[in-house]
């Protein structure tokens, strides 16, 4: 899995690596293991620089609207 992260309570913190393809799925399951460990309002820390994305604007756009919800 090219998505990588760690959700740390008690400095209320994700770090999140990403290598290679990143696909909606993946970051579907990113966003839903936030909701679910209850750190969607913690900061997050994000390294993409070895990451590709090729979501289709509509991929986009419905992962826009998910996080925004």
């Amino acid at each position: 899995m090219p998505l990588h992260w760690k959700i740390a309570p008690l400095e209320q913190m994700v770090v999140c690596v990403s290598e290679g393809v990143v696909t909606k799925d993946e970051l579907m399951a990113y966003f839903k293991a936030l909701e679910e460990a209850g750190a969607a309002h913690y900061r997050k820390m994000l390294d993409a620089s070895r990451a590709e994305c090729h979501l289709t604007p509509a991929e986009t756009a419905e992962l826009a609207a998910y996080a925004k919800s």
